[in-house]
């Protein structure tokens, strides 16, 4: 379960869980928990701007210390670890944009997938079917609630006002 929160991972994970989704087999259940684990792991963006920047500036400076340790050994520095050079609100604008907000989008297509009801196939027997429901109830299934996305945002207009020569997307 660990692995799943290694970023060289992400990508692969990522279209795995898009592909699963869609077919019409439950969701396998230790990737759906791989993805909620690598979600929580680079999920600080889905919090308040007080949490986030607090996340943001902690993760930063380990990775600063990082890229600091590398240059003492004449080692090359390795991407986002050089305090010298890295703008932290670029990054974490494109951070949310391009690891975060897409996961968290698989993210809640997954629990929406799990949540809602499979519609009877022509196989299962009529009482089975609806052994759940009563007659004359329509079952309504809400949308699963996404409240990170005006994290998100918010994070983002807080990011681009500290660095405004970027431009997210929207």
């Amino acid at each position: 379960m660990v692995l799943c929160t290694d970023m060289s991972l992400h990508f692969q994970q990522i279209k795995n869980m898009k592909s699963m989704i869609t077919l019409p087999e439950n969701v396998d259940k230790t990737k759906a928990l791989s993805l909620i684990v690598h979600c929580a792991d680079i999920g600080h963006p889905a919090k308040k701007w007080s949490l986030h920047e607090q996340w943001t500036n902690m993760l930063c400076e380990e990775f600063f210390r990082q890229g600091d340790r590398e240059k003492e050994l004449n080692l090359p520095v390795s991407p986002l670890c050089d305090r010298n050079t890295v703008v932290v609100a670029q990054s974490q604008i494109g951070f949310i944009d391009f690891i975060v907000e897409p996961s968290f989008q698989v993210l809640g297509d997954m629990i929406e997938r799990i949540v809602t009801p499979k519609s009877p196939t022509s196989d299962e027997k009529e009482g089975e079917a609806k052994r759940f429901e009563k007659p004359s109830e329509k079952r309504d299934i809400p949308a699963v609630s996404r409240p990170w996305l005006a994290c998100f945002k918010e994070n983002k207009e807080a990011w681009t006002a500290l660095a405004p020569d970027s431009k997210p997307k929207t």
